[in-house]
């Protein structure tokens, strides 16, 4: 908001103002900024949050920065370009590119541009709400028991704890410090219980109560329960998913104060219409099936996946061996000033040059692999372009730290940058 401010005084804009929708209040250096104590009108006066809308609306206004707000629910006719800067998928996108769908007298067209997701992306969010959509057949209401006797089975929290903690969360209206404390004190037995189990069973658990948590509260909002126990029991659940360790184990660094976006490159890789196809079949009811969803392939996973399918070999392990090799590079300051100082194409010039040095090196990790890399060119140069191109992006990037799994990321555009830009025609 800053930015668009600057720049619109720079170039003499004056029949042209922004505002900005967050909640909560961010935090930079020793300012803290908030929705409200940034938008100001012309006299000064601050603009209400529920005035925000109304505001828009009025001529003054063209700009409006948004972020995770007025996905849904803002009616404004007058928009009519939309610059998203955010990741979106399924729902969610439809939600959020539907605020331009309104119709008004002189709009004629609406436009969107799109610094993050793909056309294949929006597609395949838009796809599933073309022309008509059927549901197959009803929603049976017991898959939420199904799920509460899967859950039941792992002998993770017992109904006395359960009671207990509905007890305490249902005594007052408003709970108090010491109340927050006896309720995480009912919840400590089932975290304890669960951590001794089996990584798998520890994913299925932790995946089949996220489940009955989204289940439950679209069951109840389109049918009522009349029962107690499993009412008493979703707010234990929903407390307890919340509590569970994320990831599975192992020291968590905070490096977010140590960490700064620099720089990244747009490229402009679509332009056009999104042309949606019609498809047989409809959506399935709700299942109680439990499962855990599975983890993405390291990207040298892949690669080794890819070469055993083109050259008929069995190599398993040698993601370990290309692994180690990128991060020899990796290590190098040299690579490292390489990648810093250079594109792409220079970079892999380098590379190519170096590869067979190092591929020699680590000949004795791997016999068979390397006297196959060696044999056949086309394999080297598949491997050679692979591995480069993964340190380049490695090398180039930073790394943030995810405050809510523990898990330290490559980091992307879109996850620094988390807003979604509307202006009004």
């Amino acid at each position: 908001m800053q930015e668009f401010k600057r720049q619109i005084k720079e170039k003499g804009l004056n029949d042209l103002e922004v505002l900005v929708a967050f909640s909560g209040e961010v935090k930079d250096n020793d300012d803290v900024f908030t929705e409200e104590g940034m938008n100001k009108d012309k006299e000064g006066k601050t603009i209400k949050e529920k005035a925000l809308p109304e505001t828009f609306h009025a001529d003054d206004y063209g700009i409006l920065v948004v972020a995770e707000k007025y996905q849904t629910g803002f009616d404004e006719p007058l928009l009519h370009t939309m610059f998203v800067d955010k990741k979106l998928s399924g729902v969610k996108a439809v939600q959020t590119l539907s605020r331009l769908n309104r119709t008004t007298r002189g709009k004629v067209d609406t436009f969107v541009l799109d610094f993050v997701n793909s056309a294949e992306d929006i597609k395949a969010s838009f796809e599933p709400f073309y022309e008509e959509t059927v549901l197959l057949e009803e929603t049976d209401p017991n898959v939420v028991y199904d799920m509460k006797n899967t859950l039941d089975d792992f002998r993770v929290y017992q109904k006395s704890e359960v009671d207990k903690f509905a007890d305490i969360f249902y005594q007052n209206e408003n709970q108090s410090a010491g109340d927050l404390g006896k309720l995480q004190g009912q919840l400590r037995p089932a975290i304890d219980r669960y951590e001794v189990l089996e990584v798998e069973k520890q994913d299925i658990f932790k995946s089949t109560l996220a489940s009955f948590n989204r289940v439950y509260a679209y069951i109840t909002q389109v049918c009522r329960l009349f029962d107690k126990d499993i009412h008493r029991f979703s707010i234990y659940s929903k407390f307890l998913y919340t509590m569970l360790p994320k990831g599975h184990g192992g020291e968590k660094i905070n490096i977010d104060d140590k960490v700064l976006l620099e720089y990244y490159k747009l490229e402009k890789d679509f332009e056009g219409p999104i042309e949606l196809e019609s498809t047989e079949g409809g959506y399935t009811p709700i299942s109680g099936d439990s499962g855990h969803r599975e983890p993405k392939k390291d990207p040298l996973t892949v690669i080794i996946d890819k070469i055993n399918e083109k050259y008929g070999t069995h190599f398993t392990e040698m993601d370990k061996v290309l692994v180690q090799m990128e991060n020899d590079y990796a290590n190098q300051e040299k690579w490292q000033s390489y990648a810093k100082n250079n594109d792409r194409a220079t970079f892999m010039l380098l590379f190519e040059k170096d590869f067979p040095n190092m591929a020699a090196d680590r000949y004795e990790q791997n016999d068979q692999f390397f006297r196959k890399l060696f044999d056949d060119p086309d394999m080297m140069r598949q491997v050679m372009e692979t591995v480069g191109s993964v340190l380049y992006e490695r090398l180039k990037k930073k790394y943030i730290f995810d405050p809510k799994s523990g898990v330290i990321e490559e980091a992307t555009p879109e996850t620094y940058v988390e807003d979604t830009y509307l202006t009004k025609k």
